[in-house]
């Protein structure tokens, strides 16, 4: 995932956010979806 990469690398939420054209809170529900395992279920269910 591009997002959980680059905030591992060190990026901020923000720079984040600004680079791929989306709001901080859009980031941080991704971010909190992927870290309860959401989002894997949202993807897993999906194919």
């Amino acid at each position: 995932m591009e997002i959980s990469s680059l905030f591992r690398q060190g990026y901020s939420k923000r720079e984040i956010a600004g680079s791929l054209g989306i709001s901080k809170n859009t980031l941080k529900k991704y971010l909190s979806d992927e870290k309860s395992g959401k989002l894997l279920l949202i993807l897993n269910t999906a194919i």
